[in-house]
């Protein structure tokens, strides 16, 4: 049955073969996952490996996110006024990198949080 699916592109043959791990009963789809985990090559695929790239991008970009929200942060609570609520929970609330990286450069431009949030 495994072997139908080298002749078939290889993101379609995994997908085939996650959908068979749905349908199975759970002891067949556990004998076929270790039937696919080798120590020499573990099972992968063009599917598989977009899946893993598609995370990790998402994942750099949801670091870069988090890291420029608490420089953002960190440079408001340095000024002689701090950081309001109101400008913690804007920029704790933000989810667009490019939004993040404008308010950075619009504060050290400026010297100021005042205006900062000004389209």
């Amino acid at each position: 049955m495994l072997s139908r699916t080298t002749t078939i592109e290889p993101g379609r043959a995994a997908d085939y073969i996650k959908h068979l791990l749905t349908i199975l009963e759970d002891e067949l789809a556990r004998m076929l996952e270790e039937l696919m985990r080798t120590q020499t090559r573990p099972y992968h695929s063009e599917y598989s490996d977009s899946l893993r790239l598609e995370g990790r991008e998402a994942g750099r970009e949801e670091g870069a996110v988090l890291q420029s929200r608490r420089i953002l942060i960190t440079m408001l609570e340095a000024t002689q006024t701090g950081i309001t609520a109101e400008q913690r929970e804007r920029i704790e609330a933000s989810i667009d990198l490019q939004e993040l990286e404008a308010w950075i450069t619009k504060f050290i431009a400026s010297g100021s949080a005042t205006g900062l949030f000004d389209e």
